[in-house]
């Protein structure tokens, strides 16, 4: 793995941030470090240091070279064996594993397009859109 890390760096930590629908604070307290930081690195005003890179790749998966220069996918491939430990850990349906493979296998833009979906959902559970009055169900 080279050690450089070629320009557009910052572009590539505001897609993975957006990836994982972290705010710049959230993703900041995640990898031990600040959001200002966190912005100053996507503005490329700051270079992304090794520490930083280790702790992001381990953190979240992220392919190494992609990171670093943009070649390869977001994220690294996801062992058939780990996803198997997951399901056996949470009891989680055949289903749900496909469903879980299928994610971690996504494209970025395919994977943020998933997680505002699914973030959309959550905050109608959360807060269910008004329903009509009951009047305008009732027959004539």
């Amino acid at each position: 793995m080279t050690n450089e890390v070629n320009n557009g760096y910052g572009e590539r930590l505001r897609s993975l941030r957006k990836a994982l629908n972290k705010t710049q604070m959230e993703f900041a307290g995640l990898i031990k470090t600040t959001n200002g930081h966190i912005s100053d690195m996507e503005k490329e005003r700051k270079n992304l240091s090794e520490r930083s890179i280790k702790i992001i790749c381990g953190e979240f998966n992220v392919n190494e070279e992609w990171l670093r220069t943009g070649n390869g996918g977001m994220f690294n491939d996801v062992p058939s064996e780990e996803i198997e430990k997951l399901a056996k850990r949470y009891k989680l349906p055949c289903m749900a594993k496909r469903i879980i493979k299928a994610f971690v296998e996504l494209n970025e833009k395919d994977m943020g397009a998933v997680m505002r979906f699914i973030g959309k959902i959550a905050a109608e559970e959360i807060a269910p859109p008004v329903s009509p009055p009951e009047e305008e169900y009732r027959a004539e």
